[in-house]
Order: structure tokens, then C-alpha cells, then sequence
């Protein structure tokens, strides 16, 4: 597993962040920034991308959070088309698992009931041992060009694609549109 940084986030960004959440973010993930402000890797043979204490706020406006599933707050990613948050509108906040394409709180699945509670979910959910290519490219989302909520093929490599986080954020932004405008039409 890699960290984004060697440097543990500043307490003002913390503390920044928190303020304007406007409510506070459980202990356990605090102090995890604290300490390591993020990381990007595999835990057992599940790859993660937990975001920056800076990039909290702004990776949840990118992503529209709000509009499309309200009381959730995202902090990272599978890499691969979900996204890891915190189910604000619980009083424990557990941990969902939601799909960047069709976000919607319902679609929301609990993977754990606490910070520490995701690292365990990781470790107990890994396979065999037979992980794959581990060379993944950093910093980037691999990206199903043609969604499967909208027919696409999950299997066909030719309906995938790396994409930048700014590329994610727009594509992401993109087809939540044209699936929220297919929605309204039904």
C-alpha cells in the first residue's frame, strides 16, 4: 500500500474541513488523517484510493454528491467505478459503497459499521492471494466508457478506460446527467 504523502494532514485543513461540513467526521478516520492524509493501493486484493483531508470537500462538489445522494460524504474510491463514504444522515455514519454512475442513495450498500471496521471488510473479503497486476496507474480511475446501468459490457476491455480525476469528475458529471434525464423521461 502507498501513501499519497509522507506528511500527516495539517490540523488547520482538518479543522478547516470540518467547519465547513458544519458536523463532525468520526474519530477513527480524524486520526487516520492525522497520521497519514490518505492512501492509494491495495489492502489484501481490494484496491482503495482514500482522498486528502484538502480533497474532501472539493472531490464531493466535483462529483455532485449532494444532487445525487445527499448525506453522503465521499472519501475515496475503488479506483473502479464506486465510491467509499459516510452515510451522514446515520448517527454511527457507517460506510457505504455507492456507484459513481446512477449515484443515488439507494444504491448505497453498508461495508462497515467504522473507519477501522473498512480496513478489516478488505482484509477479510481478499481472495486466494492471486491479486494481478498490482502496477496500476496512480491518481486515476479506471473508467467504463459506456456505463453498465446503460448496456455497457463490464467484461469487455475495449469499455474501459483510465481517466484522470479531472476526467472522472466531468465523465462522472456527464452521465449521472444523461441517467438523471432518462429517469425524468420514464
Amino acid at each position: 500500500m502507498e501513501l499519497y504523502d509522507d506528511r500527516p494532514a495539517d490540523d488547520g485543513v482538518i479543522g478547516r474541513s470540518l467547519a465547513e461540513l458544519g458536523f463532525a467526521l468520526p474519530n477513527g478516520y480524524v486520526d487516520f488523517l492525522r497520521k497519514h492524509n490518505g492512501l492509494e493501493g491495495f489492502i489484501g486484493d481490494k484496491y482503495i484510493t482514500l482522498w486528502k483531508a484538502k480533497e474532501l470537500i472539493p472531490f464531493n462538489r466535483e462529483y455532485e454528491v449532494d444532487k445525487y445522494a445527499p448525506g453522503i460524504l465521499l472519501f475515496g474510491s475503488s479506483g473502479g467505478g464506486e465510491g467509499y463514504g459516510f452515510d451522514t444522515q446515520a448517527a454511527e455514519m457507517p460506510i457505504v459503497r455507492v456507484p459513481f454512475i446512477g449515484m443515488d442513495r439507494r444504491h448505497s450498500k453498508v461495508v462497515a459499521r467504522g473507519f477501522a471496521g473498512l480496513f478489516a471488510t478488505f482484509v477479510e473479503c481478499s481472495g486466494n492471494g492471486n491479486v494481478g497486476d498490482r502496477s496500476l496507474p496512480k491518481g486515476m480511475e479506471l473508467f467504463e466508457i459506456t456505463p453498465v446501468l446503460l448496456g455497457g459490457d463490464p467484461s469487455d476491455p475495449k469499455n474501459k478506460i483510465w481517466l484522470t480525476r479531472q476526467q472522472h469528475f466531468e465523465a462522472v458529471r456527464f452521465w449521472n446527467g444523461v441517467v438523471d434525464d432518462l429517469c425524468r423521461q420514464a
